[in-house]
């Protein structure tokens, strides 16, 4: 899958729901868990649940209002940052298992050098 279909491989995989109501709505500067359920009709507790989750990963602003309700201005490159976001989880993933190999190829060959270089040295002394 592309990364612009799947962000299934971040360790946070943010719902789509939410996603596609703050892309659809770019007049929209803030945002309130109330909003989100108002348009997709999805539970208020799973929403702000959600919505605080997605402002943690992209950066978002948060505010609390003077009713205390709690306000969430999304970046305007929301699908930018969460694809920069997966892209950055797989390498760091894939580099997590290619280090210790490479680590182990270093020292090997590190130690072959330094035999060989023995060796020469060794043979240029008996000639």
């Amino acid at each position: 899958a592309s990364p612009r279909s799947s962000f299934d491989n971040l360790v946070y995989s943010p719902p789509k729901y939410i996603i596609n109501t703050i892309k659809n709505q770019p007049e929209r500067q803030r945002w309130e868990a109330a909003n989100v359920v108002q348009l997709t009709g999805a539970e208020i507790r799973q929403v702000e649940s959600d919505m605080l989750e997605l402002a943690i990963l992209t950066g978002a602003k948060v505010e609390v209002d003077q009713s205390g309700n709690v306000l969430y201005t999304f970046p305007m490159q929301l699908e930018r940052i969460l694809i920069q976001k997966w892209i950055r989880h797989r390498v760091d993933t894939a580099m997590a298992k290619i280090l210790p190999a490479l680590a182990y190829i270093y020292r090997a060959s590190f130690g072959l050098m330094l035999i060989s270089s023995i060796a020469v040295v060794y043979v240029a002394l008996i000639v």
